[in-house]
């Protein structure tokens, strides 16, 4: 299989295989970039080429017995750490080993490579360590093993520890075009009927991944319905905080796929608000919104901020409430309370309420 299969990110191609070919591929590596762009998909494909013997030009053969390990995952010099299912971070066990003498990545990548060439680790997702398994991993970064290459991959450079963005080189990937995102959908069969593809496409943010969990009427029906709710400057009116917590609850009946659904109607708040402050700040939709994927939310948006009765500190104050959102829900907060503070937040910064500093979630009761 040759990169052709990794859509999007020709350019950090590129860049890897220059430095392969002047021979200074760096040892550490830390891919940042939303969620469902792609990051893992080129760390694979990266892993297959760099043990491939066989490579050419940078592609990896497909057909040896190096790439079709890497592609079972039995590759005895590649390494793939992710967090449980059934778990909110990597666990420690995971990087040092347990007590059954079980080794962990960091026993694993310091072992000699079984074919004589390289040995390639994959951490994903960064975002998941906590403090005790960065430190645990920080020696490791700072002293990679001779002929090893470690990519952790992460969605925010502000989700890393200081001490991990340090000991590694970042590499940024960035959202895909939405016609991009759209022709993934079709050809990889991912949504049925395919006509869809277009509008999930321009509400994805360029992200096949936020594409994917659009899909579904109720979903698509609720967030037209909360981002006009948002618009009116107004989200506790009504039984809206029972809608709310009834979409949270149809996740599942676990608190991971709940957790991560409210995350995600917070990053659309977010998004909205953004768009907003644009339009506020500069009188109206900037020249670039011209452009803008997703017209609907950008229509929402003019709503919201000719609409808001408060300053634009109050649209900057609510903007930042809803990027707390992920933060609280990875923390395992309350989810009721979370939604009903949340809610409440974004009310008082619309009416003014809350002084512009400090930031407003400092008044919300679960921050």
């Amino acid at each position: 299989m040759s990169w052709d299969t990794v859509l999007g990110h020709d350019a950090v191609r590129e860049k890897f295989a220059t430095a392969v070919a002047r021979e200074r591929l760096a040892s550490t590596f830390l891919f940042l970039g939303p969620a469902g762009i792609g990051k893992r998909t080129f760390a694979l494909k990266l892993a297959q080429t760099l043990l491939c013997p066989r490579v050419q030009a940078f592609e990896p053969c497909g057909t040896c017995p190096s790439c079709r390990q890497v592609l079972a995952g039995e590759h005895p010099d590649f390494e793939y750490l992710c967090r449980p299912a059934d778990r909110n971070q990597i666990s420690l066990d995971q990087l040092i080993g347990d007590k059954s003498d079980r080794q962990g990545l960091c026993q694993k990548i310091a072992m000699k490579p079984f074919y004589g060439g390289r040995k390639v680790a994959i951490l994903d997702d960064a975002d998941d360590l906590r403090h005790e398994g960065a430190n645990a991993l920080l020696k490791t970064l700072e002293e990679p093993p001779p002929k090893s290459v470690i990519i952790l991959i992460g969605t925010a450079e502000q989700r890393q520890l200081p001490t991990i963005r340090s000991r590694c080189q970042t590499v940024r990937f960035a959202p895909l075009d939405w016609p991009l995102v759209q022709r993934i959908l079709i050809e990889r069969e991912l949504i049925s009927p395919t006509d869809r593809a277009e509008t999930l496409a321009r509400c994805s943010g360029g992200s096949v991944q936020t594409a994917w969990h659009l899909f579904g009427d109720d979903v698509m029906e609720f967030r037209r319905q909360w981002l006009e709710r948002l618009a009116s400057t107004r989200v506790t009116g009504g039984d809206f905080v029972k809608a709310l917590s009834s979409f949270v609850e149809r996740a599942g009946k676990d608190a991971p796929p709940r957790r991560r659904r409210v995350i995600e109607v917070a990053h659309w708040a977010a998004e909205l608000y953004r768009q907003a402050i644009a339009i506020h700040a500069y009188g109206g939709p900037t020249p670039a919104q011209q452009e803008y994927p997703d017209q609907e939310l950008l229509q929402l948006a003019h709503a919201c901020a000719q609409a808001w009765p408060a300053t634009l500190d109050g649209l900057t104050l609510a903007l930042d409430r809803c990027l707390l959102i992920e933060t609280q829900a990875m923390a395992n907060a309350h989810m009721q309370t979370l939604i009903e503070s949340w809610l409440l937040d974004l009310n008082q910064a619309a009416q003014g309420r809350v002084p512009a500093y400090p930031s407003l979630a400092t008044f919300s009761p679960l921050a």
